[in-house]
């Protein structure tokens, strides 16, 4: 069995396992947890602190990209052609399009939770 297939049978039980995995450059990072840093060598002391990051969650910046999906399947229930699932789909959208209103492009409470987790840590570092 070639390794290429070795790989795609691991993505799609990683994927399988953790659904959120497939929002691909939509995901939102999860921050570290228990982390232990590394001690500094013997007679220094750590000084410096460099990062280079995304710019944290955003909501998407063309408003039809909650538009379109939402029109679709709006068209599918006045049609009733939705199953119980797409129902459901149908509500999350209708939730998503209603907070993205208006924010195309800005951060998300998620965004700022990771900028401000990001900030923590490197205060904790620093001292």
């Amino acid at each position: 069995m070639s390794k290429n297939a070795l790989g795609s049978r691991r993505e799609k039980r990683d994927y399988c396992q953790q659904k959120n995995l497939s929002a691909s450059n939509y995901l939102a990072y999860p921050m570290p947890q228990n982390t232990k840093d590394t001690p500094a060598p013997k007679g220094y002391k750590p000084c410096y602190l460099s990062h280079y990051g995304r710019h944290g969650s955003r909501f998407l910046i063309d408003k039809n990209d909650y538009l379109k999906p939402l029109a679709l399947f709006l068209k599918a229930d006045a049609q009733h052609l939705l199953t119980q699932k797409g129902c459901e789909v149908l509500e999350k959208l209708k939730k998503i399009e209603s907070e993205s209103h208006g924010r195309y492009g800005e951060l998300t409470d998620l965004g700022a939770r990771q900028h401000q987790e990001l900030q923590n840590a490197c205060i904790i570092v620093s001292l």
